[in-house]
């Protein structure tokens, strides 16, 4: 089991490397609550399953059981917001509702940018995409999050553990 902290002080590229060098171990996230940004790393195969906290004993042990088995596993709390369909595992969630499932990874990755506190003009040379690209994205990421100022998205990445606190 990794609690998500360590991926929050190693980043994301720690669970890719954990997975790489050790492919026949069965990954498990463990987190406070559930954030899209750790679903999306089970989503991805990049992690096997994915439990909180506060969920049982027993409702871990039968998550733990699964990803014994191979299987993809996840809390039952986050079962209400996903739907399994042909291509897999997918977050189902209103389209109403602001998200990270409304965002594309380049969006996401956009928003990680400024959410550290870098410009668009440096985010647009960190992406090698233009600075009207980077501009563009942020609106778009605004407006699908429904939110207005830039300390506001900061908060919403720290809250969806998308950066370190």
């Amino acid at each position: 089991m990794i609690d998500t902290s360590t991926i929050e002080t190693r980043g994301g590229p720690a669970l890719r490397q954990w997975r790489e060098s050790l492919p026949q171990v069965r990954l498990l996230l463990i987190d406070d609550l559930i954030r899209d940004v750790y679903v999306r790393l089970v989503l991805s195969r990049q992690a096997d399953g994915y439990v909180t906290k506060r969920d049982s004993f027993g409702d871990v042990v039968e998550v733990i059981r699964q990803c014994a088995r191979g299987e993809t596993a996840f809390t039952p709390m986050l079962l209400p917001r996903l739907r399994q369909t042909v291509h897999g595992w997918e977050i189902h969630n209103a389209h109403d509702v602001p998200g990270l499932h409304l965002l594309t990874p380049r969006q996401t990755e956009v928003l990680v940018y400024l959410a550290q506190g870098l410009t668009v003009k440096q985010c647009s040379e960190l992406l090698g995409i233009s600075s009207s690209t980077v501009d563009n994205h942020k609106s778009r990421i605004m407006r699908r999050l429904k939110i207005h100022k830039l300390i506001d998205l900061t908060r919403f990445a720290l809250r969806e553990g998308l950066i370190p606190r």
